[in-house]
């Protein structure tokens, strides 16, 4: 007999199960003080990487993403300006599934 949990809502929808993601969030970094455009965190390792890029960490509201592109390998988080003449700096909040 199968087991695990299941979460349903009160018509009786599945809404979660043990497939579901549930992101964590670790942190948050800005670009400008990495000029090496590369970030490491050992707890990379632990789980799959999820992103939010802004400008202004205080506006969580604001909807003008930042002009980068972002890659991990391994423990690394790298990332390349999208267009070398626009702002150099940029929130990276990220954290783990």
């Amino acid at each position: 007999m199968p087991a695990g949990l299941q979460i349903f809502d009160a018509s009786g929808n599945l809404i979660a199960d043990h497939t579901t993601s549930y992101g964590r969030y670790i942190g948050m970094f800005n670009t400008k003080d990495y000029p090496g455009n590369s970030f490491t965190d050992s707890r990379l390792a632990d789980g799959r990487p999820w992103f939010v890029k802004m400008f202004d960490h205080n506006d969580l509201t604001a909807t003008t993403s930042c002009p980068v592109n972002i890659t991990v390998s391994g423990t690394t988080i790298s990332w390349t300006i999208k267009n070398p003449g626009s702002r150099k700096d940029c929130f990276i909040f990220w954290g783990l599934y």
